[in-house]
């Protein structure tokens, strides 16, 4: 009788190692696919970061151009207004090669130009 006994609990113990091994088991695989799903997360939150980092730097290189053509435009407009037309002239074929590279900073030179043209050429 005791040694059916110690068998009994040994097959007990054995279900229980069992079922504890099966939790652990089934808490791992859990934990494992909350931290799939936080990576996959994560990687889409990287990309859009990346996309917003982009289209910042794309607004901040936009308006660098738009900076840098004011700063000609005024320049332009100041040697111009010395009665330095060659210089002037010069800053205009200027504004005229950098019209292809980006539109958004000189749709700013496109519009200052056309009412440049507009006023009389001498005043």
């Amino acid at each position: 009788m005791r040694l059916e006994k110690t068998i009994q609990e040994l097959r007990d113990i054995l279900t229980e190692s069992q079922r504890a091994a099966n939790q652990e088991k089934d808490d791992l695989n859990e934990t494992i696919d909350s931290l799939r799903a936080n990576l996959h997360t994560c990687d889409r939150s990287s990309s859009a970061l990346c996309i917003q980092f982009a289209d910042a730097q794309r607004k901040v290189d936009g308006l660098i151009r738009i900076d840098h053509a004011l700063e000609q435009m005024h320049q332009c407009e100041s040697l111009y207004a010395q009665g330095r037309i060659q210089g002037a002239a010069e800053y205009l074929l200027g504004f005229a090669d950098v019209v292809h590279e980006d539109v958004r900073a000189n749709k700013f030179i496109i519009g200052w130009l056309s009412g440049e043209f507009r006023r009389p050429i001498l005043r």
